[in-house]
């Protein structure tokens, strides 16, 4: 169990730090601006489109609309 746990923090790509293992994005994070640079780009990227994503629907929930189209839906 512990090989797995110790594999898994430190060989295994993960898919949200952009499929490297750990041990070699936090390498490369300290070592190279340009990666550090993109990756935290990226990252607040994606933060802004789940949080624009997340504001859209609380809309159309609070206008009674659908997704499809912008046809209304009653309930």
């Amino acid at each position: 169990m512990g090989h797995a746990f110790t594999d898994y923090n430190t060989v295994g790509p993960h898919s949200s730090i952009d499929y490297l293992a750990p041990d070699e994005f936090e390498r490369r994070l300290r070592e190279e601006d340009g990666f550090r640079d993109k990756f935290l780009e990226d990252r607040k990227r994606r933060e802004e489109k789940v949080l624009k994503n997340r504001i859209e629907k609380k809309r159309r929930l609070k206008e009674n609309v659908s997704l499809e189209d912008g046809i209304s839906v009653q309930n």
